[in-house]
C-alpha cells in the first residue's frame, strides 16, 4: 500500500511529488487503519490478508482460493 502526490503542470505532464509507504499500517503504534480493522474484530494479519485479497481481485478477477470468512469489502 502506498500514497502517491502527483502534480500536473499546464502541458499535462505528471510530477510525483511524494511517495509515502504503507500509510497507516503500523500495529504498534496503532495507526487508524489498523484500530479501524480491530473495530471490525480483525487482528493485523487479518487486515493485511484482507487488503492482499482486494488486490488479488482487482488484478485475477476473483478472489484467492484461501481466504477466511470475511466478506466487507472483498464482495
Amino acid at each position: 500500500i502506498a500514497r502517491f502526490d502527483l502534480r500536473i503542470n499546464d502541458k499535462e505532464q505528471v510530477y510525483v511529488i511524494d511517495v509515502n509507504v504503507c500509510p497507516g499500517m503500523n500495529p504498534m503504534r496503532q495507526s487508524p487503519s489498523v484500530r479501524s480493522a480491530l473495530a471490525l474484530g480483525w487482528n493485523y494479519g487479518e487486515l493485511v490478508e484482507t487488503l492482499v485479497a482486494v488486490c488479488y481481485k482487482r488484478v485475477y478477477g476473483a478472489l484467492p482460493d484461501r481466504l477466511r470468512a470475511r466478506t466487507l469489502l472483498l464482495g
